[in-house]
């Protein structure tokens, strides 16, 4: 249950230790079939918070067919890898203000560990209801409240398929990546549905006439 959001301060920016190893994430993306076949082809990854923009260009080159966009709210670092990765889409914008309008996305991967709560929610909300949105990568093992995982036992939009520790290039560190399945879409927004377990179940079920 992914509540209501109610974005009061969207997040400018928060740090990590090093920039993500675009190697080690293209091979969790391959691994669970995170794009539409073998080579990226039809597939749409979008990276929220792309910073100087050597992630996004990393699963560019792992995944050529794929249409590859990166949304950033620091000008200078959009502008940086503007001009180092020309064949990389780069939008200067805050995932508040973006996310929603890239209704092709097949995979969204954010760096949450960088974002405050109402930022990490909005896009989680925001994830749940993307038309073609198959996948989702995140630094959250749990994407729901405890009350209606004690109910549940799961998310009721997202499987969760693997959490795995992802090299950053600074040092030795790492940060866990969580990657999960989105099998309900969940409108969000003006057309959104009453959140609850009771309709979370007849989601998962598909039945229809209990909504």
């Amino acid at each position: 249950d992914l509540g209501s959001i109610t974005v009061i301060e969207p997040s400018l920016r928060a740090l990590h230790p090093g920039r993500t190893c675009e190697h080690d994430v293209s091979a969790l993306i391959m691994d669970h079939g995170a794009v539409l076949d073998a080579t990226g082809n039809g597939g749409a990854i979008v990276d929220v918070g792309s910073g100087c923009g050597s992630l996004a260009a990393g699963l560019a080159k792992a995944f050529p067919k794929a249409n590859v966009c990166g949304i950033e709210c620091q000008g200078d670092l959009v502008e940086q890898a503007r001009q180092k990765f020309p064949h990389v889409n780069f939008l200067h914008n805050k995932a508040e203000h973006a996310l929603h309008t890239c209704r092709g996305a097949t995979c969204v991967l954010a760096t949450t560990h960088n974002f405050d709560y109402e930022t990490t929610n909005y896009i989680l909300a925001i994830c749940a209801e993307l038309p073609l949105l198959t996948h989702l990568i995140v630094n959250e093992p749990h994407l729901c409240r405890p009350a209606c995982r004690t109910k549940l036992k799961f998310c009721c939009c997202f499987e969760l398929l693997e959490t795995r520790k992802i090299k950053t290039h600074w040092g030795n560190s790492y940060l866990s990546f969580s990657i999960y399945k989105r099998h309900v879409r969940w409108p969000f927004g003006s057309a959104s549905l009453p959140r609850g377990v009771d309709v979370a179940v007849a989601l998962m079920e598909n039945n229809v006439e209990a909504l």
